[in-house]
């Protein structure tokens, strides 16, 4: 193993899980609305 815990992996891969989704909204034209949301988590 690498040293990580099941559940940094875990996380990890929801956290890409939820990238892919936002890329997928992007693509299906509310790219606007998503990169509003991003700004604000900021």
């Amino acid at each position: 193993g690498s040293g990580t815990s099941i559940q940094e992996v875990n996380q990890l891969l929801k956290q890409f899980d939820q990238m892919s989704k936002m890329m997928k909204m992007m693509q299906g034209g509310g790219g606007k609305k998503m990169m509003q949301m991003m700004q604000n988590m900021r």
